[in-house]
């Protein structure tokens, strides 16, 4: 069996093992408690699915997720402990994300000089940053734990739904990163973007899960969610508003207009972070609709709203930078391209569905445009 170091190695990147006691050792035990009890369900070569998650130096590469042999892998960048932390606090401190928890007004807000892309090179000159409000500040820590768990959630989706076995049976590495791995070329294009796709929808799910706590009952197979007062952390419209802000914390840093360019959108290995960002709040909204019965029209209403707060937020922190803002995500470019480049994705997904289906690891794939489901409506 190959271990998790041998396999960064191979790649290209510095494993890391972090000391007993530290805050490296404290993260990573909460990475992989994170995928825990989501591999029990899952089978590879008819055995029972083995994963190693570890940490590793490498600022080019966020995380990654391979599989080799019998045994899968998702590497950390050790930075992100910082990153996340950093950011999550920055936000928070700017009084327009759940401005009713604690006492914005008694917290300093927050601002950089430098572009938020840069911030995981800044972390030495940022130094400790602690918001003065205990609440303000028990929030910011619970907004970098919701990041944390939707960057494990993705990589685990690309193997638990069968994308790095797939690039294998393609002729590729089964290797699947974010950003770039130094000794391999990026793969891109329509199909990348789609896999990419496919694992943000998932892990917002399993997001959304964690964090709502809620009671999961059956209707002709198809899970339902009852998420009204189940979760201690705060009413369920808090809680996805966190998730949403959360869940792009990593792709907003790099989210502006001055490189988005509609006839070479699909030139690169994730959908645009300004597409990204759209794409993903509105399928919040569609997995919350499904799963709950709620209005998708009124999802939509009010989680925008939310994350046009949270935008705000952004903007503030980083006020030399020309950071997206909440007039940036109606820009008609983005926009008139969106229409495109969703069906482009369904194209491509109907194509490659099926032989991902033969390689997911348990059960099936849910379906990308979601039917009724039956627990809401009348079924003939």
């Amino acid at each position: 069996m190959n271990m998790f170091s041998d396999i960064a190695l191979e790649i290209g990147v510095k494993p890391l093992l972090p000391e007993a006691g530290s805050e490296e050792e404290a993260f990573l035990k909460y990475c992989k408690d994170l995928v825990t009890s989501l591999i029990v369900n899952g089978y590879k070569h008819g055995k029972p699915m083995s994963l190693q998650v570890g940490l590793v130096d490498s600022s080019d590469c966020n995380a990654w997720a391979v599989s080799a042999d019998d045994v899968d892998y998702i590497g950390i960048h050790v930075g992100l402990i910082s990153t996340l932390r950093n950011l999550s606090r920055a936000l928070i401190s700017q009084r327009y994300i759940l401005p009713h928890v604690g006492h914005p007004e008694a917290v300093t807000p927050i601002q950089f000089a430098f572009d938020a892309a840069t911030i995981s090179n800044e972390s030495s000159s940022i130094g400790t940053i602690q918001l003065e409000d205990p609440e303000r500040e028990g929030l910011a820590a619970y907004l970098t734990n919701i990041a944390a768990a939707f960057i494990v959630y993705h990589e685990f989706q690309h193997i638990f739904n069968g994308h790095t076995d797939w690039l294998e049976t393609q002729g590729r590495l089964a290797l699947i990163a974010e950003l770039k791995v130094p000794k391999h070329d990026q793969y891109v294009g329509v199909t990348r973007q789609t896999l990419e796709r496919d694992a943000d929808v998932g892990a917002l799910q399993l997001t959304l899960v964690r964090v709502l706590q809620p009671i999961i009952h059956w209707v002709d197979g198809i899970a339902v969610w009852d998420v009204a007062g189940r979760s201690p952390m705060g009413p369920p419209q808090d809680l996805v508003e966190l998730v949403c802000v959360g869940s792009q914390l990593i792709n907003l840093m790099y989210a502006k207009l001055d490189d988005f360019d509609s006839e070479g959108v699909f030139e690169a290995d994730h959908p645009h972070p300004v597409v990204r960002t759209l794409l993903n709040v509105t399928a919040v909204c569609g997995i919350l609709s499904f799963r709950t019965g709620q209005s998708y029209d009124d999802l939509v209403t009010t989680t925008m709203r939310s994350f046009e707060r949270s935008l705000d937020a952004w903007a503030d922190t980083f006020p030399s930078t020309g950071h997206l803002n909440v007039d940036a995500i109606a820009d008609p470019d983005v926009v008139n391209a969106l229409d495109g480049i969703v069906d482009a994705y369904a194209t491509e997904w109907s194509r490659i569905q099926p032989e991902l289906d033969k390689l997911k690891r348990g059960g099936k794939l849910a379906p990308r445009n979601y039917a009724d489901n039956p627990a809401f409506f009348a079924t003939s």
